[in-house]
């Protein structure tokens, strides 16, 4: 292909020159293939052979570790989790405050080796035909010490037992928060297959263990 003996044509719209040299053979690089992007700043260069130009606007720089609000551009966080999703930061020997993790749990008897009462005795309370209570050292040590707002991950599981004597299900009480409510008291009952309570605050609970020693019913020494 052959240009008129031009020095240069300037294509102001797309910014680009197509050099000649003396003969008047086009310069190098214009092959009169496709337009080609510039994939850094978004821009595309025009097709030497029909001269149309075809732009698109530059996009701003890629941030890493963030991500932002496609409107505003403000930057959203991530990685923080709303407390009480996974709990708060409770002690090692603290029973873990969500059903999904403290079924399995129980189902292991991981709170086995804890301190517990001697054998199982018939319900005080609401708690099927017999039962076996078993404390964490956390709580143990602050019901011995009288405290009347035990500290955070004090925990007592209740080990039920129905009429045939077989373990039937447990209830288990965590505290999850400072102060001495039924709201500060993370609850959960099951029995057989049934659940009865697995939440925080539960009122039903808090109004029969409102009567213990910051919602613990469980005398001490243990029996």
């Amino acid at each position: 292909m052959y240009l008129p003996r031009v020095c240069a044509v300037v294509l102001a719209s797309a910014g680009l020159a197509l050099g000649c040299d003396s003969s008047g053979t086009e310069g190098a690089g214009s092959t009169g293939s496709a337009a080609s992007s510039d994939a850094s700043t978004g821009t595309t260069t025009p097709s030497a052979s029909t001269g149309a130009t075809e732009t698109t606007s530059a996009s701003a720089p890629a941030t890493t570790g963030s991500s932002g609000d496609a409107s505003t551009g403000a930057p959203t966080t991530s990685g923080d989790t709303a407390e009480g999703s996974t709990g708060p930061d409770l002690p090692p020997d603290a029973a873990p405050p969500n059903s999904a993790e403290l079924l399995p749990w129980l189902e292991a008897a991981s709170y086995a080796g804890w301190p517990a009462e001697s054998a199982t005795h018939p319900s005080a309370g609401p708690h099927f035909t017999a039962v076996r209570t078993f404390v964490n050292d956390t709580l143990l040590t602050s019901l011995e010490a009288g405290s009347e707002d035990h500290p955070l991950g004090s925990t007592a599981v209740k080990e039920l037992y129905g009429a045939d004597e077989a373990l039937g299900g447990w209830a288990v009480i965590v505290k999850v928060a400072p102060g001495s409510s039924a709201d500060s008291w993370y609850w959960y009952e099951s029995f057989e297959g049934t659940t009865y309570a697995d939440e925080t605050g539960n009122a039903g609970c808090g109004n029969c263990h409102g009567q213990g020693q910051d919602y613990v019913r469980t005398p001490v020494p243990l029996q």
